[in-house]
């Protein structure tokens, strides 16, 4: 019985690599998560404990509207996607509804059909203009909406190609046509 090499590998010690999307797809496990942009590796930080918090109470209200009607899949941190511009994104909650899982299926690889929804949680270190600039990819590339959920401020900023919402811990969030029926505060 032969058994093929073992790499050995240091936590982050792909960050900043430049490789191509095919070296990328193949980055052996060294306990980071990496996007990839301008075939580079970007390492993104672990995620906090309000962070987490936050994406398993938004994942389990999707979860309960979604799955009793078998109308979408919901997938989490670790699902990358490719976008037309060759780079790989990884938003902390995706929707795909099942009007365009039946275009593309439940792929092995990176996801190249946008998400019907995006969500993505605001952590203490990230830059907002760079969440900024990843909304915008994600609806040029055909994402129906976006939610940036702003912990620190309790509000969700809804982003769609016609405006934007600004949502307080009060206010009704709902789905709009990326999940239609859902609604929550």
């Amino acid at each position: 019985m032969s058994l093929a090499p073992v790499l050995k590998v240091n936590q982050g010690q792909f960050h900043n690599q430049k490789m191509t999307l095919e070296e990328f797809a193949i980055l052996p496990d060294d306990g980071s998560r990496y996007e990839y942009i301008g075939g580079r590796t970007v390492m993104m930080s672990p995620a906090g404990v309000l962070h987490g918090a936050i994406a398993s109470q938004i994942t389990y209200l999707l979860s309960h509207h979604l799955y009793p009607q078998r109308s979408g899949i919901i997938l989490d941190s670790s699902t990358g996607f490719r976008l037309p511009n060759g780079d790989v994104r990884s938003p902390d909650i995706s929707v795909i509804l099942s009007d365009r899982l039946v275009h593309e299926g439940l792929v092995i690889g990176f996801g190249q059909t946008p998400p019907h929804l995006t969500v993505e949680i605001i952590s203490p270190n990230e830059r907002y203009e760079d969440v900024v600039a990843k909304v915008q990819l994600y609806l040029d590339w055909g994402v129906n909406t976006v939610w940036v959920v702003e912990p620190a401020q309790r509000m969700v900023v809804v982003h769609r190609r016609e405006g934007v919402a600004r949502l307080a811990a009060e206010d009704e969030l709902n789905g709009g046509e990326a999940v239609p029926g859902f609604v929550c505060n």
